[in-house]
């Protein structure tokens, strides 16, 4: 068994940067109301596990953790219990994880090809889109996703400079193409950094 952490300070000091740069107060995406009031360390142990993404559901009170190493999407509670919560087979290795509360729904980038989307509550998947199929001969290693009030996910590729959207129905397209970067051969993207909960806020 590996033991990983999950630290609440990290969630609640970007929730209030995202609050500070202007979003709306209600916004449950990184809303600390939702978090402790002072910093806790959960501790927690599972097999196997490189942990990458991390994602907090308010509604359920609880974390989903994605791994570089696998696939699998966890879940891990306060007390810091850990289980499986999604096993894909399109899931092979896992970045970047948001949860859409309104829709329960939770997003999940899968590093190889593209992104999924599973029911918050059984973890049955609604949709995974492909993105590596919209710019043949791009490479794609996907990063993080943010979501905006209507739901669309809005996906980054480390590998090159291409932000993709994704309908709540699983149709993709391509939102933004940094042309001049492209032709250069960029061999680094964007990452999650790179579109942030502000822009999608109001």
């Amino acid at each position: 068994m590996k033991k990983a952490t999950i630290n609440y300070l990290i969630i609640l000091t970007a929730g209030l940067l995202v609050n500070l740069f202007g979003c709306n107060k209600n916004s449950h995406y990184f809303n600390p109301k939702y978090l402790p009031e002072s910093p806790v360390q959960i501790n927690f142990a599972a097999s196997d596990i490189f942990p990458k993404g991390l994602a907090y559901d308010p509604g359920n009170l609880r974390f989903f953790v994605s791994f570089a190493s696998i696939g699998d999407i966890g879940i891990v509670t306060p007390d810091g219990l850990y289980k499986t919560f999604i096993k894909d087979k399109n899931l092979t290795a896992t970045n970047g994880l948001k949860v859409d509360k309104d829709r329960q729904c939770l997003w999940v980038c899968n590093r190889d090809n593209g992104i999924g989307a599973y029911n918050l509550n059984s973890g049955k998947r609604i949709s995974f889109t492909d993105l590596s199929l919209l710019l043949p001969g791009v490479p794609v290693f996907i990063n993080d996703v943010v979501i905006d009030p209507q739901g669309n996910a809005y996906v980054t590729t480390t590998v090159s400079p291409v932000i993709y959207k994704v309908t709540t129905d699983g149709k993709a397209s391509v939102f933004s193409k940094m042309m001049l970067l492209l032709q250069a051969q960029m061999t680094l993207g964007l990452t999650g950094s790179s579109i942030t909960e502000k822009a999608f806020c109001w």
